[in-house]
Parts: structure tokens; C-alpha cells; sequence
């Protein structure tokens, strides 16, 4: 699980400190199994796995997951603004950071 939160600065990382970047409640997160492992969602990987809504303060989670590569998709409100748009990454998101560690 991860974060959905407001990147006020454009800077793919949550500022704590920043009371502007705070968590956003209610975001639809889906979870897309990458069978081939390209980092592409595509073809047969482009229907979810599984679905969950952000908490009060943003926060999601899927537990119970066989082994392997997955990508989360976030279905914005229709005037949410969009940060810095699609990245594909070698990140593991255990840190909290988009930065490939």
C-alpha cells in the first residue's frame, strides 16, 4: 500500500511537513498483476485484480498477493488536479518515495 496524496510541489514525494500535501480520502486504487513484467499495463492486464478506496487520510492497501509485478491505477475525481502524469518505475514503494529504492 501507498499514499494518494496532493503533490503540491510537483516532486513525486509526500512532504509531511507540508500541510498542503496531505492525503486525499476517497480515491478508487486498482491493482493490475504485470504478467510479462514490462511495466506496461497492457492487453489481458488492463482489467484490476482488486479495488480498494483511500482512507480518511489517503492511505490504501492490498495484502494477501502471490509473488510477482503489479501496478496501481488511481481514478482521479473528475477536478482533480494531476500532478506530474504516468511513471513507470523500478521502485519497490517501501519507503514512500518514487525515486527507484
Amino acid at each position: 500500500g501507498s499514499t494518494v496524496f496532493y503533490d503540491a510541489d510537483n516532486s513525486g514525494d509526500q512532504d509531511l511537513a507540508n500541510p498542503l500535501e496531505y492525503g486525499i480520502a476517497g480515491v478508487t486504487v486498482n491493482l493490475y498483476f504485470d504478467a510479462n513484467d514490462d511495466g506496461i499495463i497492457d492487453g489481458a492486464e488492463l482489467t484490476a485484480i482488486e479495488t480498494t478506496t483511500t482512507d480518511a487520510d489517503g492511505n490504501y492497501f492490498f495484502d494477501n498477493l502471490a509473488p510477482g509485478d503489479y501496478q496501481v491505477g488511481v481514478l482521479p475525481a473528475t477536478d482533480a488536479p494531476v500532478a506530474s502524469g504516468t511513471q513507470s518505475d523500478a521502485d519497490d514503494d517501501l519507503d514512500g518515495t518514487n525515486d527507484g529504492a
